[in-house]
């Protein structure tokens, strides 16, 4: 068993259901799993620091280092731009990138908690499958800057906050933004993606081409001309025998069979019926949808509580003995198959679940 953290590759908390097999390939007897912060200080998970970019495991200072310098040119792109009058068909080069790459940031946006970043990204994607949307990217970039200003505002000097603010607020000033990205900036996305691929960890891209792979498919196969209703307020789990998917605040995660984990798409709250909430491999607990009041509904949090109880005491414990929660999550993942939970009530389920939730609380 590890003594220190040290003696553990420095990683991000990630639950299981997020890495499928994760814990049970790559971890032997009595091992732990250790967190680190960002000042590599080891630190307790719950809710509140599951990592948003969960595939970034193993792989987060190569991926940082690269936004972080793409950040740096945007940063000196803009000064140059409000404070010395230069053109800002000079600098796409330098703002683009950052633009539609700053949704993978692992510090400021996985703090933020982005609303319209996957959408953004999901946008940008057209145009590497040929399939380009203008007016749909038009305003989702607008709104990724204006939902996302604050978040954006951080990775630049104080100096040019009132200004870009000011910016965006004046009607005509969005007029011409909108000119600027369809005349200037969107026609040029498809030559600069690949440049910006040429210097990306490869990791990075892979993740982003399949993120958007099937997620720009979706949204133009639904017709939608601009993003609506895609602030969800719960969480929703889903798995098949191949994939997984979680739909969150920010952006569904899908893990394939081989467990690598990666962005997807963001959810529409109206298409949700149900919750799915894996607990092993071949568990699934499912709870309906009610009104917000009703005893089975399960908002976001309550979901979380629980995931981050099964996680860091169910999943990664060493041996079923130390399972705090063999009473629920323990027997059923590891006693119970899928056609057994099928079996069971829905009421039942749900008292389980409400069950559980109260003793967490407590």
């Amino acid at each position: 068993m590890p003594t220190s953290p040290q003696e553990v590759r420095r990683q991000h908390y990630i639950p299981k259901m997020l890495l499928k097999r994760f814990a049970s390939r790559t971890r032997k007897k009595n091992s732990l799993v250790w967190c680190f912060s960002k000042s590599k200080e080891p630190f307790e998970p719950n809710i509140n620091n599951v990592a948003v970019s969960a595939w970034f495991y193993g792989k987060e200072g190569d991926i940082e280092n690269f936004l972080s310098n793409m950040e740096n040119r945007a940063s000196l792109a803009i000064d140059a731009i409000l404070h010395h009058g230069d053109d800002p068909n000079n600098h796409l080069d330098s703002i683009i990138p950052f633009l539609w790459l700053m949704h993978w940031r692992t510090l400021s946006l996985r703090e933020a908690g982005v609303v319209s970043g996957s959408l953004f990204m999901e946008s940008m994607g057209q145009t590497m499958f040929g399939q380009t949307n203008n007016a749909l990217m038009e305003r989702l970039l607008l709104l990724e800057l204006e939902t996302n200003l604050d978040s954006y505002l951080k990775d630049f000097p104080q100096t040019h906050h009132s200004t870009i603010k000011a910016l965006l607020s004046n009607p005509e000033t969005k007029t011409k933004m909108i000119a600027f990205l369809r005349d200037h900036a969107i026609p040029v996305m498809g030559q600069h993606w690949a440049g910006v691929c040429d210097r990306m960890p490869e990791q990075l891209k892979d993740s982003i081409s399949q993120s958007m792979n099937g997620a720009v498919r979706e949204m133009i196969n639904s017709g939608k001309t601009h993003p609506d209703n895609f602030v969800p307020s719960r969480l929703r789990i889903q798995r098949d025998a191949s994939n997984s998917f979680i739909l969150g605040d920010s952006c569904i995660f899908c893990s394939d069979a081989d467990g690598k984990v990666f962005g997807v798409s963001r959810a529409r709250e109206k298409d949700w019926s149900e919750i799915y909430l894996p607990i092993s491999d071949s568990c699934v607990l499912i709870a309906e949808r009610g009104d917000t009041n009703a005893k089975h509904s399960f908002s976001t949090q309550e979901i979380n509580e629980l995931s981050a109880k099964m996680s860091t005491e169910c999943i990664f414990a060493s041996d079923r003995k130390h399972l705090p929660l063999s009473n629920f999550i323990g027997q059923m993942s590891l006693l119970m198959d899928a056609t057994e939970v099928n079996e069971l009530s829905e009421n039942t389920l749900r008292d389980l679940l409400n069950e559980r939730l109260e003793k967490i609380r407590r």
